[in-house]
């Protein structure tokens, strides 16, 4: 499977782009679990097997939906490190704080 990246460029309603961002995610998500980036990632951080792709589907809809929104082929690493100081504390509790140690390995892989 290949994600096209620019999927969501084609979609001109803002709010039919937002809705049409679970399945565009859960293509990525699935396609990076069978990439050798994430494989090695559940390898190193085996108990986000269930949870894989959480830290990427977060960073792929605060880019787009907050601010001035950027979808995934036009983020810069600007825009990742704000999502990530700024947003991500705003916007997730953790209720289990553990979880949160795989959250930039599994970004960095992704990336």
């Amino acid at each position: 499977m290949s994600v096209d990246l620019y999927r969501l460029d084609s979609i001109e309603d803002y709010e039919e782009a937002i809705l049409a961002l679970e399945d565009y995610v859960a293509d990525l998500v699935e396609e990076f679990i069978q990439a050798p980036e994430g494989k090695a990632y559940l390898e190193n951080y085996p108990a986000m097997q269930e949870q894989a792709g959480n830290w990427i589907d977060n960073l792929i809809y605060f880019g787009y939906a907050y601010d001035e929104p950027v979808a995934l082929p036009y983020m810069t690493p600007e825009h990742v490190e704000d999502i990530v100081t700024r947003w991500f504390p705003r916007k997730e509790s953790l209720p289990k704080p553990d979880k949160v140690d795989a959250a930039i390995p599994e970004l960095i892989a992704f990336w």
